[in-house]
C-alpha cells in the first residue's frame, strides 16, 4: 500500500516494506526547485531505501539530503534529475548503486561520508560543473566509468582506496591533487588509473 508523507515543499510517497521500515517510491511538487531532505523515519518507521527510478526525471530537485539509515542508494533511483546541484549523503550511507546519479549533469557538489565504502559502475556522470572533488577516508572501491571528462581544480583521494575499475577520472583535466599517504603509495594507485594526468601532487602523512 502506497502511502504519503507531506512536508512544507515536497510530498514524498512510500511503501512499507515490513512493520518497521519503508522505501521511498515517489515524490510530488507544485514549486519550481526545491530541496529534498528525506527523513531517517516516517510515521516511526526507519527509511531504508529508495526504489529502483524513485526519483528520476524530478527536474525540481535543486538539492538532494539523503539518510544514513538507507545503507545502500538503489541503482539508478536518482537519474535524471538536470536541476539537481548539491549531494548531502549522510553518515551511515555504505555504497552507491550502479547509474545512481547518471545523467545529473549539472552536479557541482558532493559530501561524502565517512561511512561511504564503495562507489558502483558509472554512478557519476560526466559532470562539467564540479570543481572540486573530496573522496572520502573510508573508501575502497571505485568501479570503472565514474567522474569522466572533469575540470578538476582540486582532487582529494584518500589513503583507503585501494581498488579502481577502468576509465576512472577518464578525460579529466586536474590541476592540483592531494593523496593521504606516501609517494610510494601514490605511485602503485595510479598505476589502476588509466593515464590520468593528476597535474601537481601532494603527498601528506
Amino acid at each position: 500500500m502506497i502511502n504519503k508523507y507531506v512536508s512544507e515543499d515536497i510530498d514524498i510517497y512510500y511503501d512499507e516494506k515490513d512493520a518497521a521500515t519503508i522505501e521511498i517510491c515517489g515524490l510530488e511538487t507544485d514549486l519550481d526547485e526545491v530541496t529534498l531532505n528525506i527523513p531517517e523515519y516516517i510515521d516511526e518507521k526507519k527509511v531504508v531505501s529508495i526504489y529502483d527510478t524513485a526519483i528520476c526525471g524530478c527536474n525540481k530537485i535543486k538539492k538532494i539530503v539523503l539518510p544514513g539509515t538507507i545503507k545502500k542508494i538503489t541503482e539508478r533511483s536518482i537519474q535524471g534529475c538536470i536541476a539537481l546541484k548539491e549531494i548531502i549523503l549522510s553518515e551511515g550511507i555504505e555504497e552507491i548503486g550502479a547509474y545512481t546519479f547518471w545523467g545529473n549533469t549539472n552536479i557541482e557538489k558532493i559530501k561524502f561520508p565517512k561511512t561511504l565504502k564503495k562507489i558502483s559502475k558509472r554512478a557519476f556522470p560526466t559532470c562539467e560543473n564540479f570543481l572540486y572533488l573530496r573522496l572520502n577516508e573510508g573508501l575502497e572501491e571505485i568501479e570503472k566509468s565514474n567522474f569522466k571528462f572533469l575540470n578538476l581544480n582540486y582532487l582529494y583521494i584518500p589513503s583507503t582506496l585501494k581498488k579502481v575499475g577502468e576509465n576512472v577520472f577518464y578525460g579529466s583535466k586536474i590541476r592540483t591533487t592531494v593523496f593521504k599517504g606516501s609517494i610510494e603509495e601514490f605511485k602503485v594507485l595510479k598505476q589502476k588509473f588509466n593515464n590520468v594526468n593528476f597535474g601537481r601532487v601532494l603527498c601528506i602523512i
